[in-house]
């Protein structure tokens, strides 16, 4: 009975107010916000994020609002209003209601379609802010990880245990970028909270918004638990993306040719051609 009391939204609304309770009572909605919220590294829940955008996006509401009565000041002042007719035609009592108040009617759309794109626009960036965030610590992240499982390697190859080589990367984050912050969540995991290696393993894989991270960590863990050889296993694993990387920057440069050709035919041979011919 107490946890049923505890997940009614009346009962939210005392401790958390009525807007962060309607956010809060409605986890499963967000569960793709908290998500990327996670992978973007935004450490703040997800519904005082929504809030703080809720309440932004009603701040430039009103200044959209303010913005469009000025607008519609000027423009009556200046009898721009008064000049304009409506595309669509009424009939009746409708038609005299809209032109005795067509300034009225003509302001009050200015305003209000001025405060919902203010508001909306707000809204959409805080929203799919995190996605965005979160696309781009996945693209750092797979362009760094081949150089980070070599550097590990190298670290292994010379003596450290794992568990040192992982605190090495997670150090070097000014090289490694997005690759060490993911192994230094791994490491905070287990120091500050005492979490075993396995275990932390998998809260990061979880956590990671990069598939070959992901990956990664999947066979490293299962490496671990085997009982296999970890410094065969990284070597293996920079060849193999290194190997990657290879094929999708050879990839890459391909569809840069076909881009330039495409360019080179459509804005100078075509020009040229079609000066040519007209000049015959």
């Amino acid at each position: 009975r107490m946890d049923s009391h505890i997940n009614r939204p009346s009962f939210l609304v005392g401790p958390y107010g009525f807007v962060r309770m309607y956010f809060k009572s409605r986890s499963e909605r967000y569960s793709g916000l908290r998500m990327y919220l996670n992978q973007a590294r935004i450490s703040v829940p997800y519904d005082v994020y929504l809030t703080r955008a809720f309440y932004y996006s009603v701040g430039n509401a009103l200044i959209g609002a303010v913005t469009g009565l000025i607008i519609t000041y000027v423009l009556w002042a200046s009898g721009t209003l008064q000049s304009l007719t409506s595309p669509v035609s009424f009939r009746g009592f409708v038609a005299s209601f809209a032109e005795t108040h067509s300034t009225a009617i003509q302001g009050t759309l200015l305003t209000v379609s001025l405060a919902l794109t203010f508001g909306l626009s707000i809204w959409a960036y805080f929203y799919y802010y995190p996605r965005l965030k979160a696309d781009q610590r996945r693209r750092n992240i797979n362009i760094m990880l081949p150089h980070g499982i070599v550097f590990m390697y190298a670290l292994k190859y010379g003596g450290l245990s794992i568990m040192d080589a992982i605190r090495e990367l997670a150090k070097s984050d000014d090289v490694y970028e997005e690759v060490a912050h993911e192994f230094d969540m791994l490491v905070r995991d287990m120091d500050e909270f005492g979490t075993p290696l396995p275990i932390a393993l998998r809260n990061a894989r979880n956590l990671t918004p990069s598939d070959s991270m992901r990956r990664f960590f999947d066979d490293l863990l299962s490496t671990i638990d085997s009982g296999g050889n970890t410094t065969k296993f990284l070597y293996n694993e920079g060849e193999r993306y290194y190997e990657e990387a290879k094929d999708e920057q050879e990839s890459f440069i391909q569809s840069l040719g076909i881009l330039g050709e495409i360019y080179t035919t459509l804005f100078i041979a075509a020009p040229l051609l079609l000066i040519i011919i007209l000049l015959v």
